[in-house]
């Protein structure tokens, strides 16, 4: 039994800024791979030009870790071993104005490339950049939180689910003023834009809106994993006595 050839790796390190063929085609690769470093349905090609739309409103900076020496019947003889992409966004940490915050998504690690220091390098290397940039922090979403700890982030918040039923309606302790709305998403841009910042401005941990969360709340995609158009949503706006916007939400019937 031959013994295995250490992959020979080089990492391609790219700035959605400025548009071009060349670009597109590699953050289409970028997310081809991390979707399927995520075990994720790959969209329908119409849905790519979404994708591209998206990551450089981001202005994502993403890097793709090559194997050189990969079998040339491999996956990887093509795609990236590795891929992991960051962008700028804000963070409200409790004082007078949000925080410039590095945002880290998009990690993944091939399984047969994993435990070789790949992530490690990775991420060393990005947030040496974020400090150079002046970012005073940086946060991510991670499924398996642990595996961050070594490199200096620790849990802030957790996802919840749960489920309201309402079969006889939702009885409340008390009258709430104001009035709940019928919303069209197609006339509710504006005003949702502005709630948007209100949460992030008197909402201590949250951070702002990409363009894919804008678009998620409107109604103009159902997943990121697809971009697909969601059907039967309905939408409900809260406005207080005064008429200010005060909520908003989108819902299906089951």
């Amino acid at each position: 039994m031959r013994p295995e050839t250490p992959p020979q790796l080089e990492t391609r390190t790219c700035q959605a800024a400025i548009r071009s063929p060349e670009l597109d085609e590699s953050i289409k690769l970028f997310h081809q791979a991390t979707g399927i470093g995520f075990y994720e349905q790959l969209p329908e090609e119409p849905n790519w030009t979404h994708y591209l739309d998206l990551t450089y409103a981001q202005k994502m900076r993403f890097s793709l870790v090559f194997d050189q020496q990969a079998e040339p019947h491999s996956r990887h003889a093509t795609y990236p071993v590795h891929t992991y992409g960051a962008f700028p966004g804000l963070l409200n940490a409790g004082g007078e104005a949000p925080v410039a915050t590095h945002k880290i998504s998009a990690v993944t690690v091939a399984p047969s490339y994993r435990r070789r220091g790949i992530l490690s390098r990775q991420i060393t290397a990005d947030l040496a950049y974020a400090q150079q940039a002046a970012f005073p922090i940086a946060a991510l979403t991670a499924s398996e939180a642990t595996i961050y700890g070594r490199y200096g982030f620790e849990p802030a918040t957790y996802q919840s689910r749960f489920t309201l039923k309402c079969a006889h309606g939702v009885k409340l302790r008390v009258q709430v003023p104001g009035r709940v709305v019928d919303a069209d998403p197609q006339h509710f841009g504006p005003g949702y834009a502005a709630l948007a910042v209100r949460a992030l401005e008197q909402t201590f941990g949250s951070v702002d809106s990409t363009e894919f969360d804008n678009g998620f709340a409107l109604g103009r995609w159902d997943t990121w994993e697809t971009l697909e158009k969601p059907k039967n949503l309905r939408f409900a706006a809260y406005y207080d006595d005064a008429g200010q916007l005060g909520g908003f939400a989108t819902y299906k019937f089951g």
